[in-house]
């Protein structure tokens, strides 16, 4: 299943569900002639998710549903695929979505089933060379063509943002940030050269305020948890692309997302500062209790055991209070430390 908090998955679902998006990248990014026959301002995400562990190995998924112009409705299967390299059974993967879905509405009492349109949108580094065919899944079988009437047919529809230049991408500022995002997202050097850009980009959207600084949130996380990029180059090219824009002030903003990634930071810092702190307060008492019992065993103890003991783990301390009466002697005792002073530079 995908990984959960998997960025690029967190990402594509952030702005794609969001439905002037959604519904400005398909109508402009599918094919034409079906586009045309869909009713947009119809268009609704489906909140109800009929995919398995299985399926969601490596692909996000969303799923809407729209008016055909005539008046039925049909579903919009849109995925991301963001494997290094693409994968030949993507088909077969949708086809147990449809499968899962029309059974689902079966169940619910559709009188006939409706069409499925899939969209996969790859913005991996590797070429996509994948048949975009569910026939290609059984290869050539010479002299068999008569047995393909029995084989299941369709064809996923497939944006590739490898094959666009920038100048190539519509739509809205905000819709051409996304897809800017995704196309340079495991490409670092270029999207060093592009950030500037994307963010200019960004700034010229028509978002009110408050949607605009959600926008801009949510790229900056992508930016700094998918593409990895840390955080002061993010907001170094925020600022360039205000400075060269001559407005858009988002210091107090990014002052505040910084402020948030410090606290997050602080917070793990913490958590393993506790572990720390009680290994060390475990190894402290153990400590003071094995030198305590040693020394009404002995009396007065040599002043390098104390040292000695300090390198001592609990496991061992807790061991030494426990045989301390086994030791006949001092020279004994010296001779258990000494052998697991020996142990520990063997681990």
């Amino acid at each position: 299943m995908p990984e959960v908090n998997n960025p690029h998955d967190h990402f594509f679902k952030e702005v794609m569900s969001q439905i002037d998006l959604a519904a400005e990248f398909l109508s402009l990014y599918l094919p034409p002639e079906a586009a045309e026959l869909l009713d947009f301002s119809s268009l609704t995400t489906c909140k109800e998710v009929f995919v398995d562990a299985q399926l969601q190995e490596h692909l996000s998924d969303l799923l809407y549903r729209v008016r055909v112009k005539t008046g039925q409705e049909i579903y919009v299967h849109l995925l991301l695929e963001h494997k290094s390299s693409p994968d030949k059974w993507v088909n077969l993967q949708i086809l147990r979505y449809q499968t899962l879905l029309w059974h689902e509405l079966q169940r619910n009492g559709v009188k006939e089933l409706p069409f499925i349109v899939p969209v996969v949108c790859y913005h991996g580094r590797a070429r996509w060379r994948v048949p975009q065919k569910f026939s290609a899944l059984f290869g050539k079988h010479l002299g068999l063509a008569a047995l393909s009437q029995f084989t299941p047919e369709f064809r996923y529809h497939l944006f590739d943002l490898a094959n666009y230049q920038n100048a190539e991408l519509s739509g809205q500022p905000a819709l051409q940030t996304v897809l800017r995002l995704l196309k340079y997202a495991l490409r670092k050097p270029q999207l060093r050269q592009e950030l500037v850009p994307i963010w200019s980009l960004a700034l010229t959207s028509d978002f009110p305020q408050s949607r605009f600084d959600d926008f801009v949130e949510v790229c900056s996380n992508y930016l700094e948890k998918g593409a990895k990029l840390p955080k002061t180059d993010i907001t170094q090219a925020f600022s360039t692309a205000a400075k060269e824009r001559g407005g858009s002030n988002m210091e107090g903003f990014f002052e505040s997302w910084r402020k948030q990634g410090r606290r997050e930071g602080l917070q793990e810092g913490l958590q393993e500062g506790l572990q720390e702190g009680l290994q060390r307060g475990l190894h402290q008492e153990a400590e003071r209790l094995a030198l305590k019992t040693l020394g009404k065993r002995f009396g007065v103890l040599p002043t390098d055991f104390a040292g000695q003991a300090a390198q001592l783990s609990v496991e061992d301390l807790e061991t030494l209070t426990l045989d301390a009466a086994d030791f006949a002697s001092l020279d004994e005792l010296q001779n258990w430390l000494n052998q697991r002073a020996r142990q520990e530079i063997v681990n």
